[in-house]
């Protein structure tokens, strides 16, 4: 009987133990995921960032000169023969490209398309 006994003893700490490492295991297991998740968090996070300069400075005319001048706005006649592409000429001098100070102009006065009208007014920046 006392052989039984030992048996079934020796049976119980051998399950104890391999129950303890199971839990072991398993509290590195979920600490390990927690930390994954954190990890997730942490890089969505950064790249949200990311996205947000890139955004923004996207969004911003970039200058060379107008970055020490201060920023005006004048009302222009459209001419005969103008166009957005001959206004960003004439007065976007101070933007890098001429995509830029034309999208500009386009914000400003609601604008959908490129077409302009002779006679008409539109409002333009310029750095003084």
């Amino acid at each position: 009987m006392q052989q039984s006994q030992r048996v079934n003893k020796n049976h119980r700490k051998t399950i104890k133990n391999k129950k303890s490492t199971f839990q072991k295991t398993l509290k590195h297991l979920l600490r390990d995921r927690r930390m994954m998740n954190k990890v997730k968090i942490c890089l969505a996070v950064f790249a949200a960032l990311l996205i947000l300069v890139i955004a923004l400075k996207a969004n911003v005319p970039s200058a060379n000169a107008s970055e020490m001048k201060e920023k005006y706005f004048t009302c222009v006649e459209v001419e005969k023969g103008d166009s957005l592409w001959s206004l960003a000429k004439d007065y976007g001098k101070e933007f890098d490209e001429p995509e830029v100070f034309i999208k500009e102009v386009k914000k400003i006065n609601k604008l959908s398309g490129d077409t302009i009208y002779e006679d008409a007014y539109l409002i333009v920046p310029v750095y003084k």
